[in-house]
């Protein structure tokens, strides 16, 4: 296995629209047209599923505590690769932001919901990842991290010490969660073709907090968020709030013109 942590940290960028919104005016080779003043030429009012629409009055301002600099941090090593339509400086501002809110970029924190590890995942996401084993899962639900034997040796890691232990491990684990979550996404109409990777990255964080299907009324995936606009997580955390981070982390952390070389 590739040790991800230590992966230069020299990324590039590729040319493609990063949040500019559907309602713009495109010219003959389907760039966005823009006004006198640099705002963007728009047709009428935007129309956002309900979902997206709820998020808008977030702000960026979500971010303050986000900067750049974490970009570089060697708390924060560079993905092997990008994640759909995310190129790999975009995924890795994704994962900059969810590893931030979720623990403060702890590898080690546990939650009173048995959530582990820098990007606090579940023993629900653990056990569809392979690290967990199926039986003891459909026993021990979410102490399922906590009972001998019933990790896996995925990667070496045979208990919840190790599992705290092997940075680089996460950060696969989590590439992995991303790719699966898009993959699912795009198949059930939670990321539509359409979409600018400002949504892509939202509706990634949200599936990251509420799961990427359809989920319950009571308890919504990301499909049904961006539907109705409603739902949160055990810990508080709502799909509202987590989608506005996707857009921070495109349209501030990952802009356009990013480079990083360290």
């Amino acid at each position: 296995m590739a040790n991800v942590n230590q992966i230069p940290e020299t990324i590039q960028t590729v040319d493609e629209d990063e949040c500019i919104p559907g309602n713009v005016v495109r010219d003959s080779v389907g760039r966005a047209v823009k006004n006198i003043d640099g705002s963007y030429k728009t047709i009428g009012e935007e129309q956002l599923d309900p979902g997206p629409q709820s998020a808008r009055s977030q702000g960026l301002y979500i971010g303050r505590d986000i900067p750049k600099s974490l970009l570089v941090s060697e708390k924060n090593p560079v993905p092997p690769g990008g994640v759909g339509r995310l190129n790999q400086l975009r995924t890795k501002a994704v994962m900059t932001v969810i590893g931030k809110v979720v623990s403060g970029f702890s590898y080690t924190l546990i939650s009173g919901a048995n959530q582990v590890g820098k990007y606090q995942l579940d023993s629900d996401f653990l056990t569809s990842l392979g690290y967990l084993k199926p039986d003891y899962f459909a026993v021990y639900g979410r102490d399922t991290i906590k009972q001998p034997g019933a990790w896996t040796g995925l990667d070496g890691v045979v208990d919840l010490p190790t599992w705290f232990n092997s940075t680089g491990v996460q950060e696969k684990a989590m590439l992995r969660l991303l790719t699966r979550h898009y993959e699912t996404m795009s198949n059930n109409g939670a990321i539509k073709d359409a979409d600018n990777l400002c949504t892509v990255a939202g509706m990634l964080c949200v599936a990251h907090i509420l799961g990427p299907g359809i989920g319950s009324e009571k308890y919504p995936g990301a499909k049904r968020w961006r539907e109705t606009g409603g739902g949160q997580n055990i810990n508080g955390f709502t799909g509202t709030y987590f989608f506005a981070l996707g857009r921070y982390a495109i349209d501030v952390l990952a802009s356009k013109t990013q480079l990083i070389n360290n």
